[in-house]
């Protein structure tokens, strides 16, 4: 328990935190005194719940990392975060002319533009919480040396940039569905209970994004190979995904293995909770639940394990 008494003033003050290994001396500047409130450092509990419970009590920390990816991402730019809707932009006009324009790729009855656009939108949820997530530990080694903060508030703090994208690409598809509204008089989107497969595919798409993080962000932070590899995997799943074209263009002979695809499933499910279109299949539903699952277990273990490391060095310092 951190603890100083109030009122009295020394050359060497301390603040003192106990844990189940003993107590730890933290020193504070001579002459300051401890005005914060009184924290009880434990070793971290094992299991899914011990790691919503830290979560829970350091939420405070996610909205501050996620500031920090953000300012790292437009670091050094002329333009800061005028980027925020320019790239987006630029990235999707590109898109849109070669594989709606050149290579002539439909999405049924619903305009090309319209279809990219969301499925774009909730595969850059899921692609940029994993970047940052994955590069969270390398990115928070310092502040881990000097505070005591667990892991899992600083990869959930991706999910502020992977959001950002998110509602980006949304506001483009918003603007692009009134032009059709206006120019040709109908509305693209099939809104009713079906709809609600949206909030179930983007958690299941943040959970799964969060579970990659679990599992990779610990090497990350020791080789920039994890990295590297990410980038490769991340654009094979891509084009593996149905975001540039609707499932219906896979051969039936390939749509078995495309259903392997855990983030397919997830995708498929805001698809067609916007979209009249019907891909959406239980055995892709399956696999994408049944991933999140297994990476948040295997996640946890290893962020669990990686705290006792740290927690065991800090208490024999």
């Amino acid at each position: 328990m951190l603890s100083q008494r109030s009122g009295r003033r020394a050359d060497a003050q301390a603040a003192v935190a106990v844990s189940a290994g003993g107590a730890v001396a933290l020193p504070l500047a001579a002459g300051r005194r401890w005005r914060g409130r009184a924290h009880v450092i434990e070793p971290p509990r094992a299991g899914f719940i011990g790691a919503l419970n830290e979560l829970w009590l350091y939420r405070w920390a996610v909205p501050y990392f996620g500031r920090v990816y953000l300012a790292r991402r437009y670091r050094r730019t002329w333009l800061g975060f005028l980027w925020v809707p320019l790239k987006p932009g630029f990235n999707m006009a590109s898109r849109i002319l070669i594989f709606g324009g050149v290579v002539g790729i439909t999405a049924g009855k619903t305009p090309y533009p319209i279809f990219l656009l969301i499925a774009t939108a909730a595969w850059q949820l899921y692609a940029e919480t994993v970047l940052w997530g994955t590069r969270s530990m390398e990115m928070g080694a310092k502040m881990l040396q000097r505070l005591e903060l667990p892991r899992l508030p600083m990869i959930f703090g991706a999910v502020v940039p992977g959001s950002i994208e998110f509602v980006t690409y949304s506001l483009f598809a918003a603007i692009g569905l009134g032009y059709y509204l206006l120019r040709a008089h109908k509305f693209y989107l099939h809104l009713g209970i079906q709809t609600l497969l949206v909030p179930a595919g983007l958690t299941l798409i943040v959970l799964q994004a969060v579970g990659t993080a679990l599992v990779l962000s610990g090497a990350s932070a020791r080789a920039r190979d994890i990295r590297y590899g990410m980038h490769f995997g991340l654009n094979f799943l891509y084009l593996a995904t149905p975001v540039l074209y609707p499932l219906s263009r896979v051969p039936a002979a390939w749509r078995p293995l495309a259903e392997l695809n855990p983030v397919m499933g997830s995708i498929e499910m805001v698809k067609d909770g916007l979209f009249d279109s019907h891909e959406l299949t239980t055995p892709a539903t399956l696999v994408a639940i049944i991933g999140a699952a297994m990476l948040w277990a295997i996640g946890i273990w290893v962020i669990h394990r990686s705290e006792v490391r740290r927690r065991a060095l800090v208490a024999r310092r």
